[in-house]
């Protein structure tokens, strides 16, 4: 359907594009090794690691084990994805199992940094400022965390972040429960910032925390797949992911395409329309020419969607995920594109962890 619609609400859809794009991350986020330590610094200390092109500068300091983050822009909405990046192999907690997933930002409140998750689902499109407000006051939003300030200067606000990345934030106590297989908490004395998997980049910063739960009551899944199931090891990856700055045009969705949908309600509608509003979720492809597009010649777009191959995969399978994976170029052709989609090895010296760098595992 080559029909381009906009609106004034575009970011909704942008979001929840964003989140499609945070799947290749889920899978950079679960991988098993990195290429770079994290950035170390003295507890609180704003230095210059805190990078001007950095979204989300993130400390880790080797020496007490806390964890620093620098708030740069406080009011700047970003995407916040949590994910089982070493899970149990039982009770449906398997590696790369996807928790929160949530549009947050920083507000500060007095000597603390609250981490505020926005309700994007429930809004008032237009221009009425009494209408978006009372449907903002109408919907709770949720505080995730809380953070003390240790120091702020030139590069932001410097917040100690140790205690709720090692927390218990996919809520594993709560699914174990559930499963009938006793009661696990998480020990903070056995419970670690894993500084390999902990950095920032230009459009995200990744921070991992090995946790482990302890029990009394270990149930039968628990003991068939556990060392000493008394102490269960698990592994959390939080990322957090810059939003575009140019807003992607919404396309409302239509069940016969066959693709994912977001639904959000807008108050603003009339009474003749529908105030559940659903868009589909998209990658950002844009015709070099437009005018081309619409009179059904095949063109290329401004920027391709490139996936990235992991240098460990082995031969005959790094073949056999190319040649697979470029059968899209056959579907995105009779869309109208031409060499929308590639697969490409990933560039000497980038991490595995950089969004800006879709993996494939």
């Amino acid at each position: 359907m080559r029909n381009f619609q906009s609106s004034t609400d575009a970011i909704l859809v942008e979001r929840a594009l964003a989140f499609a794009l945070v799947l290749p991350l889920i899978l950079a986020g679960c991988a098993s090794t990195s290429r770079a330590p994290a950035n170390t610094a003295p507890p609180g200390a704003a230095t210059a690691s805190a990078a001007t092109d950095l979204m989300l500068p993130v400390r880790y300091d080797a020496t007490t084990g806390k964890l620093f983050l620098t708030i740069r822009r406080p009011s700047e909405e970003m995407l916040y994805l949590n994910t089982l990046a070493a899970g149990l192999g039982a009770l449906g907690l398997d590696r790369g199992q996807v928790g929160t997933e949530a549009v947050v930002r920083f507000e500060r409140h007095g000597g603390r940094v609250h981490m505020v998750q926005t309700d994007n689902y429930h809004r008032a499109v237009g221009n009425d400022s009494a209408l978006r407000r009372s449907v903002e006051e109408s919907f709770p939003r949720s505080v995730l965390a809380s953070f003390p300030i240790t120091s702020e200067g030139g590069d932001g606000i410097v917040v100690d972040a140790t205690d709720y990345f090692l927390s218990d934030v996919f809520n594993v106590a709560r699914e174990v429960r559930a499963a009938r297989n006793g009661s696990v908490r998480v020990d903070r004395e056995r419970s670690a910032i894993i500084a390999a998997n902990t950095k920032a980049f230009p459009t995200n910063t990744e921070i991992r925390a090995a946790l482990s739960y302890v029990t009394d009551d270990p149930g039968p899944e628990l003991r068939a797949v556990t060392p000493d199931s008394r102490t269960i090891g698990l592994q959390q990856h939080h990322s957090f992911v810059r939003l575009p700055a140019r807003p992607l045009a919404v396309r409302q969705h239509d069940p016969r395409a066959g693709l994912f949908a977001m639904t959000a309600f807008d108050f603003a509608e009339g009474f003749q329309g529908d105030y559940r509003q659903r868009a589909v979720v998209r990658w950002r492809l844009e015709p070099s020419d437009t005018a081309a597009y619409l009179r059904g010649e095949r063109v290329r777009p401004v920027k391709p969607i490139v996936y990235y191959l992991d240098p460990a995969i082995p031969e005959p399978y790094r073949s056999a995920f190319v040649e697979g994976g470029m059968w899209w170029n056959t579907i995105f052709e009779a869309a109208g594109w031409r060499d929308a989609f590639r697969i490409e090895p990933l560039p000497a010296g980038v991490d595995a962890l950089d969004a800006r760098y879709p993996v494939m595992y």
